[in-house]
């Protein structure tokens, strides 16, 4: 509800209003994070996941284009989910949030094979 006069006003919440209210922290930040999920580009939710998740706070607010237009933070938002996309550890962790972490090649997983499978075993 905090949002609902700036959405009103301009038609949509400010990047910059946003950015400030996740620089205070606390219950700002937790509203301010709910609002960005929506308005954000729909790729960059995963990677707005893990800022969260681990306090990557720094990370985020480097996205913010105080001078530009909103277009701008938007490029900004995707150029670093990419970036986080394109490290092997941050691509693992969403493969696993997209239920996708099993091994991707035949053979190459953890799983144990099943005995019952074995075509060398004799069946009586």
């Amino acid at each position: 509800m905090r949002y609902v006069d700036a959405a009103l006003a301009q038609g949509t919440v400010p990047y910059g209003l946003l950015f400030a209210h996740i620089r205070q922290g606390g219950r700002s930040r937790e509203d301010a994070m709910s609002v960005l999920r929506e308005k954000a580009p729909e790729s960059c939710r995963h990677w707005l996941d893990h800022v969260e998740r681990w306090g990557l706070w720094s990370r985020l607010l480097h996205c913010h284009v105080s001078d530009g237009s909103e277009d701008d933070t938007n490029i900004k938002l995707l150029r670093s989910t990419l970036a986080w996309l394109q490290d092997p550890i941050s691509a693992s962790d969403v493969r696993s949030l997209a239920g996708a972490d099993a091994a991707l090649k035949p053979g190459t997983g953890d799983d144990e094979p099943d005995a019952d499978d074995d075509p060398r075993k004799n069946k009586p």
